[in-house]
């Protein structure tokens, strides 16, 4: 049952105690009024027979005034005013005869019955009455006044008592029946005011007990919630309310369940930040940790970027070198010509090898490798250099004087090849230490970009900058022709490849100041977190 509802019932129950309260004040009204009125009938029909009373009293009186009285012209008046007096009293008994018949205001029967024979009582001695006082008025107007005195006294006044006696025995009764009705007025009246009273003071109770239990029904679940609120506003997750409150039918229950609904929904919402807190605080530690290893390995691959950087630059030199002797032999001996041009299509092929590490930097290990091929090309040139310079001494020693200048040519020729050997192999030791560096560079950086594109947009963009990195650096174009722009576009791939490393140590400084920013927001929102009682 909602508010509404009680309140309405409420309302509905206090009318209804109101109407019965109205009801029983207009039932004893009417009950005081009906007996008031039979008191009021009752008193009306005393005070008529009283006045009946006086009636005969009076014409007693006027017949003694007859005999008084010597004029003759007076006397006459007066025997016609008894006579009238006489039929009025008749004509009075037999109206108030009729009303007692009619009267409903007797509760004894007999009572009523007992007035109306005293009526009829009256009437037959009011006959005997009559005759006497005749007698009276016939002596009076013979002016046998003292035997007409004689006979008021000795024959009249007791016929006149005598018809009087009924009327007396009427009155005892009206005053009887009015005793008692005063007594119902009063005994009505007491009962009424004090079923008023009762009923009142019972209306009052229920209304008062009602109205406090309706109070607090409504004012008690309402003060467990403004508790509850006050604990939610001090960030304290425990409800106050009762199993009562949860379970009520009317708006209250439903506020109550909707309260509890939204407690328990923020409660998991907290734990469940609380959580993630916890594992942003864990993940940017160890972003941190692995950005740490980033510089570390970032570091030593710059250095072996450097050290491949030079040892290209040197070998681009004597690479230089090495052509210019070959154009030198090229010139003076046609005899290796053919074999220079073989050198130039390993040369070439070892250009197309290289070519393909510079798609990416995913393929710098790859790229490092092939570089080594090179220098094998290299080597095997120089090797074939120093035999043909090797033919070229045997043939100027069988030519004798005439060859002595092809010799020095030859001696020069395989001093280069030596030279360019030696510079290879110091290369492919660089390299190869360049390429351990380059293998565990990457191996690190795909380790992050695993662990980064986990947590954070940042990582992404450190990806971004390497794929660019890489694409940058697979996006050069390498024409080599001749060993020499082999070397020279090494050199470059060295110089971009630390230009590269730079940027991405940059990025590695700005994801290390992220980590550390995320891992303070962490650990603040994790303690704004724990701040909440969810109980």
């Amino acid at each position: 049952m909602n508010i509404r509802l009680k309140l309405f019932t409420g309302a509905m129950g206090f009318i209804t105690l109101l109407v019965f309260l109205g009801g029983s004040g207009f039932y004893f009204i009417d009950t005081t009024a009906k007996v008031s009125l039979s008191l009021v009938k009752m008193r009306a029909l005393l005070l008529q027979l009283n006045e009946m009373d006086a009636g005969a009293e009076r014409i007693l009186l006027q017949v003694i005034t007859h005999v008084s009285d010597q004029d003759p012209e007076s006397m006459e008046q007066i025997t016609q005013k008894v006579k009238e007096s006489s039929i009025a009293l008749e004509e009075q008994v037999n109206e108030y005869e009729g009303l007692v018949g009619k009267s409903e205001i007797f509760s004894d029967p007999q009572k009523k019955a007992q007035i109306l024979e005293d009526t009829k009582s009256f009437l037959k001695l009011w006959a005997q009455f009559k005759g006497s006082y005749e007698k009276i008025l016939s002596l009076s107007q013979e002016y046998s006044k003292e035997e007409a005195f004689a006979l008021i006294a000795e024959e009249a006044r007791p016929a006149l008592e005598n018809a009087l006696a009924p009327f007396s025995a009427s009155s005892e009764i009206y005053h009887q029946q009015t005793e008692i009705l005063r007594k119902q007025v009063i005994q009505t009246r007491e009962q009424s005011l004090a079923v008023i009273i009762i009923v009142t003071i019972t209306i009052s109770v229920l209304v008062a007990v009602g109205g406090l239990l309706f109070a607090n029904s409504i004012t008690n679940p309402l003060s467990r919630i403004s508790k509850s609120l006050h604990q939610l506003g001090r960030k304290n997750l425990i409800s106050e309310l009762s199993k009562a409150d949860l379970t009520r039918a009317d708006e209250l229950g439903q506020i109550s369940r909707d309260y509890n609904t939204t407690i328990n929904n923020l409660s998991h919402l907290i734990e469940m930040i609380n959580g993630e807190s916890e594992t942003l605080s864990t993940a940017s530690e160890e972003l941190s940790a692995t950005t740490t290893q980033i510089e570390r390995t970032a570091e030593e691959f710059n250095q072996g970027i450097e050290q491949s950087t030079n040892a290209a630059i040197e070998t681009t030199e004597i690479i230089k070198q090495q052509a210019t002797a070959i154009e030198s032999v090229n010139k003076r001996i046609l005899q290796i010509e053919s074999k220079t041009k073989v050198a130039d299509t390993k040369a070439k092929a070892g250009t197309q090898t290289i070519e393909a590490a510079k798609q990416s930097i995913q393929k710098i290990a790859d790229s490092s490798k092939q570089i080594e091929n090179v220098m094998d090309v290299i080597t095997d040139i120089a090797n074939q250099i120093n035999l043909l310079s090797l033919n070229a001494a045997i043939e100027a020693a069988k030519a004798g004087e005439a060859g002595k200048g092809f010799a020095v040519v030859a001696d020069e020729v395989r001093n280069l090849a030596d030279k360019s050997g030696d510079a290879v192999t110091k290369t492919r030791e660089l390299i190869e230490y360049s390429s351990a560096n380059i293998n565990e560079g990457i191996h690190v950086i795909q380790k992050t970009g695993e662990v980064l594109s986990l947590i954070i947009q940042q990582v992404g963009e450190i990806a971004v900058q390497i794929s660019e990195a890489s694409e940058r650096m697979g996006r050069q174009e390498h024409q080599i022709q001749e060993i020499a722009n082999v070397a020279e576009n090494i050199a470059d791939v060295s110089k971009q490849n630390a230009v590269s490393t730079k940027e991405v140590f940059e990025a590695i400084k700005e994801i290390a100041v992220t980590t550390e920013e995320l891992s303070t927001m962490a650990e603040h929102l994790q303690t704004q977190m724990l701040s909440f009682k969810t109980g």
